[in-house]
């Protein structure tokens, strides 16, 4: 079920940096678990596999809905 972004620029902004957080907070867990499972040396790597990730998943919900994910339409606001 499609949840269309905000159209106020207040309440996108607002969605966009809860939605943002939690992918920042899960890409932090994924590198300290690396850490903690004495595999730091992945790590780099592993942040650039999550950061293309991110950006096939979000171009996905664009094809897929024909419209910006949230996170994007805000950042092309002032």
């Amino acid at each position: 079920r499609h949840n269309p972004a905000p159209a106020l620029p207040a309440a996108l902004h607002s969605r966009a940096a809860q939605l943002g957080g939690g992918m920042a907070i899960a890409r932090e867990r994924l590198l300290k678990q690396l850490r903690l499972i004495a595999l730091p040396h992945l790590a780099e790597r592993a942040g650039r596999a999550w950061d293309q990730a991110i950006e096939q998943a979000l171009d996905a919900y664009e094809e897929h809905w024909n419209a910006p994910h949230p996170v994007r339409a805000a950042a092309r606001l002032p």
